[in-house]
Parts: structure tokens; C-alpha cells; sequence
């Protein structure tokens, strides 16, 4: 009946929830839409049966303990080996190796080891998150399409994604080309060969071009930086000479006014060196008055004046009778 399927389907999501496993972490279709709420759906699914996780990754942590007990005592001579990868390949590894110095290539006898178990999603998983990481890093950043974009082609799904990254290896810069050969090399053990220049790009034609219009403009501008220099050296020049030009016709100035007051200072002091030597009655008389007749005193003493004897005497007597009072 209806009622029976409803409760079954309650039963149903009651124990989803219990256990943590919704339908997107099973990859059934549930009520989510976007991819971002697909891998939470995914993440939970994960945190609620981690316990049975990590009894299967101590579980395996105990059998690597045990085989690395056992493994120098089943390797012990030279032979190649299968390693497994994390995205699920493989790759030959030679152990036990001897050289020509003596030493041996990966001798499993020497050295102490370890196990390291690592729980997390799987690899299919792995790839996609890094295929969906490099796709939106390459949208922001085009120019590391030429870097990573073999390591973008191993994370796809499709067939034929190895041979089309092995092809974009050719597209690499040498200096990571060389790299890669040289990590190959030291995992055979083979010597790395020394690192080798890559030779020059040929010469842009356009871009030679704007590297000699450039030097033009720059040889124009030192050009006329030196015309610059030049004039300014002039005005410098020219300024000095005005500059001595004008103390010269300073200190001829000051040497005309220093001859003409020692001038009149010489002057000045002969005229009053005669001043002093003349006697007073002659210095301020000239030659003309020389024969001036002679002053009162001196005729006083040539010619004696007799006053007459009313001035001296009081008044006639003539003029007493005038009646006059």
C-alpha cells in the first residue's frame, strides 16, 4: 500500500542519516544540484563512516610494517621491481644494483624504514578536484596553459589523455624539459648529463624594429641633453665675464676716486702750508694794495694832531652870550 512505501522510504532516509552515506555520497541522485553541494554531500558522507576508514588504513599500516620486515631478506640481489602509483600506474625500479665505484643503487639492506598510510578520497576524485583547480587557475591565468597543460591532460578521464600529454611535454620550456629527463635519470640510476643551453630564438623582426627606433629616440635625447649642456655652459661663461667685466670697472672706479681725493688732499695741504707761512698783515693782501696809504696810527705818529682846546675845555664863550639856556 501508499502508506507501506512512504514509511519504507522513512525508514530509508532515517537511516542515511545515521550512518552519514546520503544518496550523492553513494552517487545516486539526490536533491543537490550543483557540483560544490554534491562534493560537501560526498565530504560528509565521508566524516560519518570514518571510523571504518580507519580501521582498513590501520589495518594497512600493519602489513607494510610486516613486509618491510620481510623485504631485505626476499630482495637481496640486483632485479627489477613493479611500484605502484597513486593514480593508479605503475612504473620498474632496479634494486640492489652494484656501480663502478662500488656502491650499490638502492640497496634495501641499509637504512631503517617506515609505513605511511594516507586516507582521503580516492583517486578518481583526487583527479577531478585537480582538473576542475588547474581549469579555473588557467582561466585567470592563460600564459600557464604552455606550463601545465600536459599535467592538465593526465587529470582527463577521456582515452588518449597520456598520449596528448605526452605531446605537450614537447611544448615545455627547456629548463623543465631538462628536469624531467633529469628526475627519469636519477630514478635509473643512469649519470644526469650536464644541463645544455637552449639556443637563442630567432630575432622578431617588429620587435627589432621598436628596439632600434628606441635607441634613436634615446641617442636624439643625449643629443640634445649635450646642445643643453652646451648652451648652459655658454650663459655661464658669458655671466662670468660680465660678472669680471663689472669688478674691473668697479676697481677702476674706486682708483679714479682714490687719485682724485690723494688729489685734492695734496692740494689742501699746500694751501695750508702757505697759509701758515705768510705774516698776518700780508697774507690776506695782494700785491695791488701794497702802496695803501698808511693807517691812522701811523700817521698819528708821522704827524701830530693838535685838537683845539674847546673840545677838550668846554664850550666858547661866544656862545655863552647867544642866550641860549
Amino acid at each position: 500500500s501508499s502508506a507501506m512505501v512512504e514509511k519504507l522510504k522513512e525508514t530509508d532516509q532515517e537511516i542515511r542519516d545515521t550512518i552519514g552515506l546520503q544518496k550523492a555520497a553513494l552517487g545516486m541522485q539526490g536533491n543537490e544540484r550543483s557540483g560544490e553541494a554534491i562534493r560537501e554531500r560526498k565530504k560528509e558522507g565521508d566524516v560519518g563512516t570514518f571510523a571504518f576508514i580507519d580501521n582498513l588504513s590501520r589495518s594497512i599500516e600493519q602489513l607494510g610494517r610486516v613486509l618491510i620486515d620481510v623485504a631485505p631478506g626476499i630482495l637481496d640481489t640486483e632485479r627489477i621491481i613493479r611500484l605502484g602509483l597513486d593514480d593508479g600506474g605503475y612504473e620498474f625500479a632496479t634494486v640492489n644494483m652494484p656501480l663502478s665505484d662500488g656502491q650499490v643503487l638502492n640497496d634495501l639492506s641499509v637504512g631503517t624504514y617506515d609505513v605511511s598510510v594516507d586516507v582521503g578520497p580516492s583517486f578518481t576524485t583526487q583527479r577531478t578536484e585537480a582538473r576542475q583547480s588547474m581549469q579555473e587557475f588557467m582561466q585567470y591565468y592563460p600564459q600557464a596553459a604552455t606550463i601545465i597543460g600536459d599535467l592538465y591532460a593526465k587529470a582527463m578521464d577521456w582515452q588518449g589523455a597520456d598520449k596528448v600529454a605526452e605531446r605537450l611535454e614537447f611544448l615545455l620550456p627547456p629548463e623543465i624539459k631538462q628536469k624531467i629527463e633529469a628526475e627519469k635519470l636519477a630514478k635509473s640510476g643512469e649519470p644526469t648529463p650536464p644541463p645544455v643551453s637552449s639556443p637563442e630564438p630567432p630575432p622578431d623582426p617588429e620587435q627589432a624594429l621598436k628596439v632600434q627606433e628606441a635607441q634613436i629616440r634615446i641617442k636624439e635625447a643625449q643629443l640634445k641633453l649635450q646642445q643643453e649642456k652646451v648652451k648652459l655652459r655658454g650663459l655661464e661663461i658669458k655671466n662670468d665675464i660680465l660678472v669680471r667685466k663689472g669688478e674691473l670697472d668697479l676697481a677702476g672706479t674706486a682708483k679714479s676716486l682714490l687719485a682724485e681725493r690723494e688729489e685734492s688732499e695734496v692740494e689742501t695741504g699746500g694751501m695750508n702750508e702757505e697759509l701758515g707761512s705768510a705774516p698776518p698783515e700780508e697774507s690776506y693782501m695782494s700785491p695791488e694794495r701794497s702802496n695803501i696809504e698808511p693807517l691812522p696810527e701811523q700817521m698819528s705818529e708821522q704827524m701830530p694832531i693838535e685838537a683845539p682846546e674847546e673840545m677838550f675845555g668846554g664850550v666858547p664863550e661866544e656862545m655863552t652870550n647867544t642866550g641860549i639856556e
